[in-house]
């Protein structure tokens, strides 16, 4: 078990769910990824927000690199 109480394996396995995220941001760029309500976001969409958003904590909280974070969407 690593400091954060994770696991190898639960590194693992979000190394593996950003590749996926990656990977068809580059593969299906522009088709539907999310859909909520009104609001559409495409797989290249969504990969340049969730770069954003962990660049932006990684400028506010340098320290905490490999932290876990949770983002509830209203």
């Amino acid at each position: 078990m690593n400091a954060d109480h994770t696991t190898d394996d639960d590194d693992d396995m979000l190394r593996a769910f950003c590749d996926i995220l990656h990977s068809n941001a580059l593969n299906y760029g522009d088709q539907l990824s999310i859909v909520y309500g009104d609001s559409r976001l495409t797989w290249l969409e969504l990969d340049e927000e969730i770069s954003r958003v962990s660049n932006a904590l990684l400028r506010f909280f340098p320290d905490n690199r490999g932290a876990r974070v949770a983002i509830i969407l209203e």
